[in-house]
């Protein structure tokens, strides 16, 4: 049985660098918020996979949006040679024209952040970086990508794709199982962070040690059957790359919260029981 899902409104952002972002925002039935949740996709995903996880947390009373960045989803135009986009354009326009909008409109009220896989690594980033604007972060089967720590096999694949979105000036993700192209700087940042085992920004500089700075509550969580995309060996890694003093890590079975699969995606539709942990985890620091 697939999960209820709520009515949501297409909202916009503007950023300073010309982009119009797309959102879907979901409100309590109840109209009662005690907190904003900000949702970010995966890497070529978009906001649409996660509106049974976002009407769940309206439910519960928070604020949702559901966020597209640049190139994603509904924020077109998509990736293609001469359009091109990396890491620090999603960190240094993308989330602080979001996050600045948010808290115009909704000045008393926490906001957190809920990134799948890479969504998960730039809120990360995101929120080490701006410390005062994000009450708490938790990512998705968020890895450390270093090939040593993912799997030996996965360096053939940050090779490959970095020299096909070379080729192309964008990697055609929706041939390899993204729902969109991808920018040719995107997957160069991921790639290189594979390849090296340092994250790193569009820039080249080193966000590691802006990680190991950060000050804001951060959950991260591993499903025990995403055995190739983000093994908990991985996301557990990822979160090492945080003080211990504000970083969580959980590994979670699908049997723990009454679910057949989590995976690297089917999380997004079956875990009902994992949404109300998040929420309970929200409430704590909210």
């Amino acid at each position: 049985m697939q999960p209820e899902e709520i009515e949501s409104i297409q909202i916009d952002f503007a950023t300073s660098d010309g982009w119009i972002l797309k959102a879907n925002r979901y409100a309590p039935p109840s109209g009662d918020i005690k907190a904003i949740v900000l949702l970010m996709p995966a890497m070529g995903s978009h906001s649409r996979p996660a509106r049974f996880m976002a009407s769940a947390l309206a439910k519960m009373g928070n604020l949702v949006v559901a966020l597209d960045p640049r190139g994603h989803g509904q924020s077109k135009p998509h990736p293609k040679r001469g359009i091109d986009y990396g890491f620090d354009h999603i960190l240094k326009y993308d989330l602080p024209a979001v996050v600045a909008s948010i808290k115009e409109n909704n000045p008393d009220l926490p906001i957190f952040m809920i990134g799948h896989s890479l969504g998960g690594h730039l809120s990360a980033i995101f929120a080490a970086e701006n410390p005062d604007e994000i009450s708490g972060v938790i990512t998705l089967t968020s890895a450390h990508l270093h090939s040593k720590i993912i799997g030996r096999p996965a360096l053939i694949l940050f090779t490959a794709f970095a020299a096909i979105s070379k080729l192309f000036g964008y990697l055609p993700g929706q041939h390899f199982g993204w729902g969109t192209p991808i920018a040719r700087k995107q997957v160069m940042d991921w790639a290189k962070w594979g390849i090296t085992g340092v994250l790193r920004g569009t820039d080249g500089r080193n966000l590691e040690p802006v990680l190991a700075t950060s000050g804001t509550p951060t959950l991260c969580i591993g499903f025990t059957d995403d055995l190739r995309m983000a093994p908990t060996r991985s996301t557990k890694a990822f979160s090492e790359l945080m003080p211990a003093e504000i970083s969580t890590h959980w590994e979670i079975a699908p049997a723990d919260v009454n679910a057949k699969k989590l995976g690297h995606f089917d999380h997004l539709r079956t875990g009902t029981v994992l949404w109300e942990r998040l929420n309970h985890w929200i409430d704590e620091r909210a």
